[in-house]
């Protein structure tokens, strides 16, 4: 078990409590940011001159009544404004250009029609004028699932993965949004943007979104593989292509094996997407899992994993693949969001450790897959913290990786029960998703 003594300095103390605040208000500011309705609401009626005005009304109408931690509410009272600025320094919002999306190669080149195979569909993407963003949103308001998915007026969104660097709190996290804006005028002279994605349609309409989209985020989160890629690629989970497509252009790779479990989207991306893209790919019908454990990776120079649909469902099969990398040093393995991964681990790391120190219990920890797996690596760490030298190194992503790496072989064979049951019901025995979807 991990020992946390109570002699920490009170700097780091007081940049850990900072942090603790800063990142869960960053959190849920962009939450409700990002939901148009709730948007909406909030914003009528503020009269604000400005963006960052608005955000300060935000802040005082919903965040300051609706936290209900003890300690991170009376530290608010205390520093309302202080905390404000110290958020918004904390995001970092960019304006996201049409051409940035536009001049993205495979929405230039790869186009399909809109088409159909068992539960799941291709929906094409393209420009909307008005007269296309009023049926849509009659669609919405109706009985139909959504069948476009594309960025409204003055749109806020996630772009990139949030990053774990600050120079003046190296707890802090920083977040990464982009704010999409149209001409003020009605007409819609200058067209939005929509995005081709993936919709399965057997999911429940809360979850009517689907589960794939080439839109700022996926582009951008896929950045880290584009660049790594070369010589002869592995990749789990098919999707769109996309990821496929890309890496085809890079003149430094030789070959591209896709691994997919869904029969129906192997199906879409044989009939639509596979003829137009660089190189030839070869698609594999399995599960990406078991092909892994099973067949000889050296042969691979890259591998690529992105079989989940948020950190909250990459656990355990992330665990599986740390096992594997050991086996293959050779071989690199890449993994769809894991800095986010990382991150979230070390926010509920710093949370634990800061109520050691400190003997201040926080309610808003949660019981999620990130977080239970966080309590697994305190519970299982001999280590003791009793200085920020420590800290620091005990919340480095190579430090979390190798705890999470002597968690995957304590389980392996077991994975299943490595979370209680309520978090692991997407997992069965075997450690394997119940529910596997390509995502790239």
């Amino acid at each position: 078990m991990l020992s946390v003594l109570k002699n920490f300095d009170m700097g780091t103390l007081d940049k850990l409590q900072e942090a603790i605040v800063v990142n869960h208000l960053g959190e849920e500011m962009m939450l409700i940011l990002t939901t148009q309705n709730v948007r909406d609401t909030l914003l009528e009626g503020t009269n604000c001159s400005n963006y960052f005005e608005a955000l300060q009304v935000l802040y005082k109408r919903y965040f300051l009544r609706s936290l209900d931690s003890r300690a991170i509410t009376y530290y608010l009272q205390q520093n309302q404004y202080d905390i404000i600025f110290k958020v918004m320094a904390n995001i970092n919002i960019e304006e996201l250009s049409r051409e940035e999306i536009t001049n993205n190669p495979y929405l230039q080149n790869v186009k399909f029609n809109k088409a159909t195979s068992g539960s799941m569909n291709y929906i094409p993407g393209g420009l909307l004028y008005a007269k296309d963003i009023q049926e849509i949103e009659k669609r919405r308001r109706g009985s139909e699932r959504e069948d476009m998915r594309f960025i409204v007026p003055n749109t806020i969104g996630p772009y990139n993965e949030n990053t774990y660097s600050n120079p003046d709190n190296p707890y802090l996290f920083r977040f990464h949004y982009y704010k999409y804006s149209v001409p003020d005028n009605q007409d819609f002279s200058a067209p939005l943007i929509a995005f081709p994605f993936l919709l399965d349609k057997s999911l429940t309409n809360v979850n009517r979104s689907g589960y794939m989209s080439v839109e700022p985020y996926e582009i951008n989160t896929l950045s880290e593989f584009l660049t790594k890629a070369n010589g002869n690629i592995l990749m789990c989970g098919c999707g769109l292509g996309y990821a496929a497509y890309m890496a085809g252009l890079k003149e430094n790779v030789t070959g591209i094996t896709i691994l997919e479990l869904n029969s129906d989207v192997i199906n879409l991306f044989q009939s639509q997407v596979q003829s137009q893209l660089p190189k030839k790919v070869d698609i594999v019908h399995c599960d990406a899992y078991e092909f892994l454990e099973r067949e000889d990776l050296s042969n691979y120079d890259c591998v690529y994993v992105d079989t989940w649909y948020c950190t909250n469902d990459m656990i355990i099969p992330y665990l599986r693949c740390l096992l594997l990398e050991e086996k293959y040093p050779n071989t690199k393995f890449i993994y769809w969001i894991e800095a986010s991964l990382l991150q979230e681990i070390k926010e509920c790391l710093l949370e634990h450790i800061w109520t050691a120190a400190t003997g201040y219990s926080i309610e808003g920890i949660g019981d999620g897959n990130v977080s239970q797996i966080a309590k697994k690596i305190i519970e299982n760490s001999n280590e003791v913290i009793d200085s920020a030298q420590k800290l620091n190194s005990f919340i480095s992503d190579e430090s979390i990786r190798q705890h999470l790496r002597a968690l995957a072989k304590k389980y392996e064979g077991n994975m299943g029960t490595i979370l209680p049951v309520k978090n692991a019901a997407k997992v069965n025995n075997k450690g394997q998703l119940v529910k596997k979807y390509g995502d790239n």
